[in-house]
């Protein structure tokens, strides 16, 4: 069972849960996209907690990365704020640790704020790609955010 703070996107992802085996096309709500009025993005924004708990068999040591982090946020959930505010307007690299299955990603953007705040809207989690069913999978409090 998902859980989510935002309501108002709960039914659509739980509706496409349930119905991606059948293949219907989910259509998302209008205006998802990041936008440049920070004020309104807390709204759209889900964060996504599992009613279970995964062991975390495989936690973040940046001792093996080959990059020294600038900054590493070990939980998504809890500074999910900190991880969207602290890097407006500021281009880097990134990288997402599953800490359940120990799969890492690596992306970058322009201004990381917009590129890591798209993975807490609901219209790009059900977008089918590894990384978002990850995280609709193990939570959000399973990954951590190291930005390189």
């Amino acid at each position: 069972m998902l859980k989510f703070l935002n309501k108002k996107y709960s039914s659509n992802i739980n509706n496409y849960n349930n119905n991606s085996n059948n293949g219907s096309n989910y259509k998302s709500p209008k205006n998802e996209l990041p936008n440049n009025d920070s004020d309104n993005k807390d709204d759209k924004l889900i964060t996504i907690k599992i009613g279970k708990s995964f062991e975390k068999l495989y936690p973040l040591n940046i001792n093996n990365l080959l990059s020294k982090p600038v900054v590493v946020f070990y939980n998504a959930l809890l500074n999910r704020n900190d991880i969207i505010k602290n890097y407006k307007n500021v281009s880097g690299i990134y990288l997402l640790h599953n800490s359940v299955k120990g799969k890492q990603y690596i992306g970058s953007g322009y201004n990381l704020s917009t590129r890591l705040f798209t993975y807490y809207y609901p219209s790009r989690l059900i977008d089918k790609r590894h990384i978002y069913n990850s995280i609709l999978k193990y939570s959000h409090d399973n990954f951590s955010v190291v930005i390189l």
